[in-house]
């Protein structure tokens, strides 16, 4: 069952409530012992979205490829379509690991408004308003729940 977006609003809102900014959150799923990105969308998944966690396989940029297509819609970056508010997004980066985040709602063509952790502040939670291309430089694309 797919979520309405005042559904994913409300969950939203209590995620980052609870998960504030300048935090950090560590998840059970990811053995990790320090906080990373996908520490943060795995309990995004698992708590809010009631999907599980993602499967361990590779890095941050390989979860596009195997998330489970019964749980998520896989969208592939196109200059024709955004992300919406509650979309993992998922990218290559200058790092080889990759990097996933959370989209925050108000995301354009151009401006891609992401939840992260350790992006711009190592290990913590931060808000961050990437500024893309229209193709989404690095952007592989988008999981929504199903």
């Amino acid at each position: 069952m797919a979520f309405t977006a005042a559904q994913i609003t409300a969950k939203f809102d209590a995620f980052t409530k609870a998960y504030p900014l300048g935090g950090h959150v560590i998840s059970h799923c990811t053995g990790n012992t320090h906080a990373n990105c996908v520490d943060l969308a795995d309990i995004w998944a698992e708590k809010y979205l009631l999907k599980g966690c993602f499967r361990r396989i590779g890095n941050a940029d390989d979860t596009f490829y195997y998330a489970d297509p019964a749980k998520w819609t896989k969208i592939k970056n196109s200059p024709l379509v955004v992300p919406r508010k509650g979309d993992i997004v998922v990218a290559h980066t200058e790092h080889p690991e990759g990097h996933i985040c959370i989209d925050r709602g108000g995301s354009t063509v151009h401006v891609l408004n992401t939840r992260d952790q350790n992006y711009s502040s190592q290990y913590h939670i931060s808000n961050e308003h990437h500024p893309y291309s229209a193709s989404y430089f690095r952007v592989i694309g988008w999981l929504r729940a199903r």
